[in-house]
């Protein structure tokens, strides 16, 4: 994604056609939960950090996009922090569609419900998944979002020694199911090899309980909202929040002391825009060199 965006500014510091350059310099992500939210507010840090490197491009209205179904984003986390975060957002010049649905997408636009399009040289899906095809083609009962159902203990009702958990898996929680979020799945994970265990001693599976630790999410700009176990956090503290919880699950301390130390210079030093590979594709007039531009 990081060379993607560069080659983009790359392009449009090059191009002449202004409508092109427009393209070239809009970003749109559809989806509005952590992945598609976290994403375009680094994306947007991102392109405002090494604008400075494009002169031709510096004082072109650069043009963020997110795109969701559903009225708020962020439905995660609770209507405050997802309203803090919608706030902050905007003050940085995203644009937001909520409540609009995405019908397609071509290499130049994306489609929108009603026929309207929006050009965009960049598109980044983050609107969820479905269930793998595998999955769906196995024949136990299935949830709505092809998830095979399971029991609380995490048996699949029905199949003999058949189990399943993650994102393949509705798993019962009340009125509703565990969400297939990474923090359920480990706990899952070992959930089940308990069960396991027990069930080849002669023993009966325990079923599966588990609350959420709670939810954080960048907002780029060192900023970020946080929710843990009921308390809420914004700004500045939910950021460092944000990093401690991800540094602490760093395997090794090795590799904690790297991540970290690169978090540090990041912060006293501007960022790096070296691509550090080809770009996919440039436009057709700088994809190819007259060989004696070349020489």
């Amino acid at each position: 994604m990081r060379n993607h965006v560069l080659a983009q500014l790359e392009a449009a510091e090059g191009e002449e056609d202004p409508a092109e350059r427009r393209r070239l310099l809009t970003f749109a992500v559809v989806g509005g939960g952590f992945a598609g939210t976290e994403l375009l507010a680094e994306l947007r840090d991102l392109v405002a950090a090494v604008a400075r490197f494009f002169p031709d491009v510096r004082g072109e209205p650069m043009r963020y996009l997110l795109i969701h179904s559903r009225e708020r984003i962020l439905p995660e986390v609770s209507a405050s922090l997802a309203d803090f975060a919608l706030r902050q957002l905007r003050e940085r010049g995203i644009e937001f569609r909520l409540g609009v649905r995405v019908v397609g997408a071509t290499e130049r636009a994306l489609l929108l419900e009603g026929g309207e399009s929006i050009e965009a040289g960049t598109i980044v899906w983050t609107a969820g998944n479905q269930t793998s095809p595998v999955v769906q083609a196995l024949p136990f009962e299935q949830g709505a979002a092809g998830a095979v159902k399971v029991d609380t203990s995490l048996r699949v009702p029905g199949a003999e020694g058949v189990w399943a958990i993650g994102d393949c898996a509705a798993i019962p929680k009340g009125d509703g199911q565990h969400p297939p979020t990474a923090q359920h799945a480990l706990r899952e994970g070992k959930s089940l090899a308990d069960n396991l265990a027990a069930v080849l001693r002669g023993g009966e599976p325990r079923p599966f309980r588990f609350e959420s630790i709670g939810m954080l999410v960048a907002l780029g700009h060192r900023t970020a909202v946080a929710e843990l176990r009921g308390a809420r956090f914004t700004g500045f503290v939910a950021w460092l929040m944000w990093r401690a919880v991800y540094l602490g699950k760093l395997p090794g301390l090795e590799k904690k002391v790297r991540v970290l130390v690169d978090w540090v210079v990041d912060l006293a030093f501007p960022r790096d825009i070296v691509l550090t590979g080809a770009p996919d594709r440039l436009p057709e007039h700088q994809a190819e060199v007259p060989a004696e531009a070349a020489s």
